[in-house]
């Protein structure tokens, strides 16, 4: 959860990974065949497609639509992409599955029904489905899917509709991850638009150095109802971003807490979401200098502080995340950016508390650098129990 810096030292302070309730209502190509010994011919296009749409159907007669309510079926059969199944909207089918299973779940037997509905009523669909609205329909499925099975996630059939209709999805092809759907629900479709473009280019960017992300979809929620100290929360594959918070570094903040998803202290992961946001937008050097001061005016030592009840009130927590990124700082400062990196990757491998995570900080850390990492935990942080 991002939290706005109250003495404007620094646009703003800290994010922390947090729960939070959601709002609104809402292959083509020639193939071969072979016959007899000397002769080939060579089946069209669209025979071979008409051949794999076939199977498919058959496919999902057999093994999706009988899991759906009739009605639902027979809306599906109804869908003018149905006709012509491709493997990516036989994977939309799937998702709409699993979806239905989550909804029927917790009571909801016609939400799935209304969410086709509501979206055959938009232009971009009513025009035929592209690659891309296909992969943007599943990505929400698979997101409204674990919306309803997770507890802790947002609800976020409410707000759906604002995605449907300003079409707030694109598909990204990440180098390490593969395709994953970003989708962005927001009553205000300019905002929602920017906060989209933000995402497609933030997400590269955080998983060149974090390794690759964790989730087949992102649903980023864009909403005047947090709190006023916030800019941002997350949990998992859900983001939501304040109306006043659209912009480069809140995103990439709370892209970093998706992609850490909570297996660190929070000093570590609130440290490293503002180091990301800084050194993304080229702000590292003035904002380690406004945290340092930021720690000034709070009367708090700028090392990490480790000790046992430490947190006892607001300022102990201002303070833990402000420590937590000047520690990252002089990680980055002696490592670099590709050792931290590496480290970084590493690490996402097990959950860990305060003084087994140090431990392994110095032991992923570069040879070379392994006197410098053992000097900067000694004397850069309070509350070391073992080591130095």
């Amino acid at each position: 959860m991002k939290l706005i810096d109250r003495f404007s030292l620094v646009p703003r302070l800290l994010a922390i990974s947090a729960n939070v309730a959601v709002l609104t209502a809402c292959s083509s190509g020639s193939a071969t065949q072979t016959v007899g010994p000397q002769r080939s011919v060579v089946a069209s296009p669209a025979a071979t497609a008409t051949s794999i749409a076939q199977a498919l159907q058959g496919k999902a007669e057999s093994q999706v639509l009988p899991r759906l309510n009739t009605e639902l079926a027979e809306l599906i059969r109804a869908q003018p992409w149905f006709e012509e199944l491709s493997e990516a909207e036989y994977e939309l089918l799937e998702a709409i599955r699993d979806a239905e299973l989550s909804a029927k779940r917790r009571g909801e037997d016609d939400s799935i029904a209304k969410v086709i509905e509501f979206a055959a009523e938009q232009a971009w669909y009513a025009d035929g489905l592209d690659k891309g609205e296909v992969q943007g329909l599943m990505g929400l499925f698979l997101a409204y899917s674990e919306s309803l099975s997770d507890f802790r996630a947002p609800a976020i059939g409410p707000v759906l509709s604002t995605t449907l209709r300003g079409s707030l999805f694109e598909t990204v092809s990440l180098a390490e991850s593969g395709d994953v759907v970003l989708l962005v629900a927001a009553e205000d479709p300019e905002l929602g638009a920017q906060a989209l473009g933000l995402a497609v280019e933030a997400l590269p960017l955080v998983e060149e150095i974090t390794g690759p992300f964790p989730y087949r979809f992102l649903f980023i929620e864009v909403t005047a109802a947090l709190p006023e100290l916030y800019a941002g929360v997350s949990y998992d594959e859900f983001i939501a971003l304040s109306t006043n918070y659209v912009d480069e570094a809140t995103v990439i903040h709370e892209l970093a807490h998706s992609t850490m998803y909570g297996l660190f202290p929070i000093w570590f992961e609130e440290g490293f979401a503002h180091f990301l946001e800084l050194y993304f937008t080229d702000s590292l050097a003035a904002g380690v200098a406004g945290y340092r001061a930021e720690l000034a005016s709070l009367d708090k030592d700028p090392r990490l502080d480790l000790t046992i009840f430490r947190l006892k009130s607001f300022d102990d927590l201002l303070a833990e995340r402000a420590q937590g990124l000047l520690f990252l700082n002089a990680l980055y400062e002696i490592e670099g950016i590709e050792g931290l990196s590496q480290m970084v990757r590493a690490l996402r491998t097990k959950t860990y508390n305060d003084q087994a995570l140090l431990r392994a900080i110095v032991q992923q850390g570069s040879p070379d650098h392994e006197n410098e990492l053992s000097v900067l935990i000694c004397e850069g942080v309070i509350g070391v129990r073992s080591g130095c």
